[in-house]
């Protein structure tokens, strides 16, 4: 079964939910922040989009851009995303790891597993349905992709007309 649904950060600006459920949106996922080196932070639309969504009736799940490059630093990260975007909210769909930095192409798939499941197994143990997600040429280059997809719900972008 496939689902039409969205990719919502403050990229796409004063994003119109209500159009988007008009022209078929099934289901939206936001991106609630991201760490950069040290410093972690909320993107500047994620409560008005997921207030957006929620009021158009439109179920959500969420992504965290991480440049968390150790175990360490991937529950951090997702210690983060709970208590400043995740608590009191409500999601359908899963909440994602997402990393895809030329510094995650370098730690060898044994190291950037560890670093995806640190962070997955931390929203698990919140309570919530954790994922991850990537471009084809990372889950087939850079990290156990089919193992890890076995664990955890896995979001496999691919641009054009054609699914991989």
């Amino acid at each position: 079964m496939e689902l039409f649904g969205i990719d919502i950060s403050k990229w796409q600006g004063d994003f119109n939910f209500a159009k988007a459920k008009s022209e078929g949106v099934k289901f939206a996922i936001l991106k609630a922040g991201g760490s950069d080196g040290s410093a972690r932070y909320v993107d500047s639309t994620f409560v008005r989009n997921y207030n957006e969504a929620k009021k158009n009736g439109i179920p959500v799940g969420a992504y965290f851009f991480t440049s968390a490059l150790t175990v360490t630093n991937a529950k951090k990260d997702a210690e983060y995303l709970v208590e400043n975007c995740l608590k009191g909210r409500q999601f359908e769909y899963p909440i994602f790891f997402d990393a895809e930095t030329e510094a995650h192409k370098k730690l060898g798939k044994t190291k950037f597993d560890a670093v995806i499941k640190a962070f997955c197994d931390t929203l698990e143990s919140k309570g919530y349905w954790a994922g991850f997600y990537t471009n084809s040429d990372f889950f087939a280059n850079y990290f156990h992709g089919e193992t890890l997809a076995s664990r955890y719900s896995a979001w496999v972008a691919s641009w054009g007309t054609k699914r991989p």
